[in-house]
């Protein structure tokens, strides 16, 4: 079965202490959809992921803490099929081609 080249990177921000913090997470990683012939990409598509996620952790008192992490994840499995433009979200599409074959998920 042929294989796309993917390529991946992220970062990590973190603020604050080890017992009142705040981390933002990006991920993203890319198949080269020209990486393998056309012709042999009929039975796979490239595919590309990004994840946004934040996370927090907060001491309440001697004895109480509260830990929390929030992740969204946009994942295309067809990069060649048309990008569209979501309309009123101008931001998004600055920092996100959405395709009709995206999944967005969130945990």
């Amino acid at each position: 079965l042929p294989a796309y080249k993917r390529m991946g990177g992220g970062a990590k921000l973190f603020l604050g202490t080890q017992e009142n913090n705040v981390d933002l997470i990006f991920f993203k990683a890319k198949d080269d959809k020209f990486s393998i012939p056309f012709d042999t990409s009929l039975t796979v598509t490239p595919a590309e992921n990004q994840v946004l996620g934040i996370g927090t952790k907060q001491k309440i008192g001697k004895m109480v803490s509260f830990e929390g992490d929030f992740a969204y994840s946009m994942y295309t499995d067809n990069l060649f099929q048309d990008v569209t433009r979501i309309e009123g979200f101008t931001y998004v599409n600055q920092i996100y081609a959405y395709v009709p074959a995206a999944h967005l998920t969130k945990q």
